[in-house]
């Protein structure tokens, strides 16, 4: 058994749609806040903005000066190494039966003692006790 097809002929016009006269109702539970508060949020978020803006600046100006300053440090420092080795007219010299290393000068003492008379010794000839900076020099040191 076939179902019969039916066919139809629509011809609708065209019509607009009513007219609402009054704006569609809001819902209850939506928030009617006056025109102002919208314009002071807008104007809340454009200030914000600008702060955000404004730390950025000048945490980036911050950094910039900080840079700068160490540079010219750096640059001052390093005119006054070539100061202080231009202005040394005679090269580095230490005393008779005294051995020079590394811009020091070395005193061997074959006398045994305390460090406390080690200290006095050192104190009366104008010197101080070997401080060893590091492993090499603690090798050459003891090598002489």
């Amino acid at each position: 058994m076939a179902t019969p097809v039916v066919y139809a002929d629509l011809n609708l016009a065209r019509t607009q749609g009513p007219k609402h006269a009054s704006p569609l109702p809001r819902p209850p539970d939506a928030c009617q806040c006056p025109r102002w508060h919208q314009w002071a949020l807008r104007l809340g978020c454009a200030g914000l903005i600008l702060l955000v803006l404004s730390v950025i600046g000048l945490s980036v100006s911050v950094q910039i000066f900080i840079q700068k300053t160490s540079v010219q440090k750096i640059n001052k420092d390093i005119q006054e190494n070539r100061t202080d080795t231009t202005e040394r007219p005679t090269p580095f010299q230490c005393p008779r039966d005294w051995h020079s290393h590394q811009d020091k000068c070395l005193s061997f003492s074959q006398a045994s003692g305390p460090w406390n008379e080690g200290l006095t010794d050192c104190s009366a000839k104008e010197a101080t006790l070997l401080l060893v900076q590091d492993q090499e020099e603690l090798i050459t040191n003891h090598r002489s």
